[in-house]
């Protein structure tokens, strides 16, 4: 059944997209604009940004090897951390494992079909933290799906739209972000990015596509930081918003950097098809703990076009650049480190590397001795890594360097 509803949701998104159409079951009237309030923002100032060698950022790693008795984790998209579990979203099988603090694989929702317990595909996760349940937004059904930290379906919510990325934010109340195609050509929507939906209605809608694009470029905005904060980046923009409720957000930072994208292109009214090749996206994603705003930049790119880390210190408001490492140049290691920032546990920010990259990279050259592990507890992992193995999580505590003055 979950194969033959997959191949029918392919189809469906297909024959939408492919048309331009509306997936948006509108009615029709006005819909009240979200209010922006004052609020305290804060400048990421990358004009007087550090360079620094990552080494420098970096106070402590642990390692967890997610183990596969339940079943190989095809793409690990995003991780969740709740109650001591890892919760993580394989975008590739469509499915959600819980995982212990030991990495051990306790329970999965893998209920992909037609039934009225069951979701035609997952959009995105998230995380209801008063009730502690598990989030589902259908990316193909109208609907939004609860299940208990023991996977086990608890109850649903209608949803007048075809998710792109659907984010709890207290009660009844849910963020929708859109792409460009779900509104065009509807005049009371065109342009405009974020839905909030209460109760089962739509009811306000906020932040236009200035600067905007085209196709799908413009989801993977929305994002959840400390203590439960609800942000939203624009993909090509220098700011970050922070929503606050249904009907209220504000500016939380703004990005100062030569040439802003924001400042080329904010007057167009029209959806700018931007070249990321130009160095035009700001931010790839990013991620939020108490001390600390990680994510990965286009500000300062290395020669080979990759994005570098950013570690924006909120305490002493200085921002931190790190272009990164690579494997096949070192001949010693203390420690691994992860590329791609995937999520957030306390103080800690939650990396992976897969089984094939560590084959490649780590493991076939320490066993041949052009690589030196000096970490006996990390030896005793790679041992065990083979090629059907999950991915293996790295958990990095950052600190800010002492900087001579």
């Amino acid at each position: 059944m979950k194969y033959i509803s997959l191949i029918f949701a392919t189809f469906f998104l297909w024959s939408c997209n492919s048309k331009e159409q509306s997936t948006f079951k509108y009615s029709g009237g006005k819909l009240d604009l979200m209010q922006r309030v004052p609020s305290d923002t804060k400048v990421l100032d990358f004009v007087n940004s550090i360079m620094i060698n990552y080494d420098s950022l970096v106070v402590d790693v642990q390692y967890i090897p997610l183990d596969n008795k339940e079943g190989i984790i095809g793409q690990l998209e995003n991780i969740l951390y709740h109650n001591g579990l890892y919760i993580v979203y394989d975008k590739q099988q469509d499915c959600v494992y819980f995982h212990d603090n030991n990495g051990t694989c306790v329970n999965i929702i893998d209920e992909q079909g037609g039934g009225p317990t069951e979701y035609g595909a997952i959009a995105n996760i998230d995380i209801d933290p008063i009730k502690s349940e598990l989030i589902i937004a259908d990316r193909f059904r109208p609907q939004i799906l609860y299940y208990d930290l023991n996977g086990h379906f608890k109850s649903k919510r209608s949803c007048p739209i075809q998710n792109s990325q659907t984010f709890w934010l207290k009660d009844s109340v849910f963020i929708h972000q859109l792409d460009p195609f779900q509104n065009h050509g509807i005049s009371e929507l065109e342009h405009f990015n974020l839905l909030a939906q209460v109760g089962d209605s739509i009811k306000y809608k906020s932040l236009l596509y200035y600067p905007s694009q085209t196709g799908y470029r413009g989801s993977c905005g929305l994002f959840k930081g400390y203590n439960n904060t609800l942000y939203y980046k624009p993909l090509f923009s220098d700011s970050i918003y922070t929503i606050h409720s249904e009907n209220t957000y504000s500016l939380a930072y703004y990005a100062k950097f030569d040439d802003s994208v924001w400042k080329k292109h904010y007057l167009t009214k029209e959806f700018v098809h931007m070249d990321e090749q130009k160095g035009e996206r700001l931010f790839r994603w990013l991620y939020d703990n108490e001390a600390y705003l990680a994510g990965y930049t286009d500000v300062a790119r290395d020669h080979n076009g990759k994005m570098n880390l950013m570690l924006y210190d909120k305490n002493q408001d200085k921002i931190f650049i790190s272009k990164f490492k690579k494997y096949n140049d070192c001949k010693q290691l203390d420690y691994i480190w992860g590329y791609d920032i995937i999520g957030v546990k306390d103080d800690s920010f939650i990396s992976m590397l897969s089984s094939d990259f560590l084959t490649r990279n780590v493991i076939e050259p320490m066993k041949s001795g052009k690589l030196i592990i000096n970490d006996k507890k990390l030896i005793e992992i790679l041992k065990k890594i083979d090629e059907d193995s999950n991915p293996l999580l790295i958990l990095t505590k950052f600190k800010t360097p002492q900087i001579p003055e």
